[in-house]
């Protein structure tokens, strides 16, 4: 009775490859040459992950990457089944070769901590360039420091008000 429903569902849709995927999943013919292995590779994931061999992610993995028009395709479904197989199959480790999967795991490592380290540098360079242009500005305006008083008010302007009550003359 489960499967008559999904077969008649699946029957009433146009002849798409994703139908004629999901057909043969049905039917237990996921051999077939008509069958989407990327569709099958999340399917098998979903439901019996037994079934998810080298051979399937292999397949999976050269269907997507021989396809060049990836998010240009009109199915949004077979978009989204393809990248999340794509991403499945790199956090499991089915590559062809481990060595590039070791690579892609140490770039994403010190990729992430060169990202925080630019990260900070670039913001503390910034607060720090920021704050010397209004020191020099302070001490180029007479009336402008009569206004602001001392260092020490800038830098409260800043949210760094422990320093701020140093109360440092310019």
């Amino acid at each position: 009775m489960e499967g008559k429903w999904m077969a008649s569902v699946i029957d009433a849709r146009s002849r798409t490859p994703t139908t004629l995927t999901f057909e043969g999943i049905l039917n237990n013919n996921v051999l077939g040459t008509n069958i989407q292995p990327e569709v099958r590779y999340i399917f098998e994931c979903l439901v019996t992950n037994d079934k998810v061999n080298e051979n399937l992610s292999l397949s999976a993995w050269k269907s997507i990457c021989s396809n060049s028009n990836l998010l240009d395709s009109r199915d949004d479904f077979l978009s989204i089944v393809r990248l999340v197989a794509f991403d499945s199959i790199i956090e499991r480790n089915i590559l062809i070769d481990n060595a590039r999967t070791s690579l892609y795991e140490s770039f994403a490592i010190k990729f992430t901590k060169r990202s925080k380290y630019f990260a900070w540098f670039l913001s503390t360079g910034a607060l720090s360039f920021v704050l010397f242009e209004l020191v020099t500005l302070l001490e180029a305006n007479s009336t402008l420091q009569a206004t602001v008083g001392n260092f020490g008010t800038i830098l409260g302007i800043f949210g760094i008000s422990a320093l701020g009550q140093l109360n440092w003359r310019v």
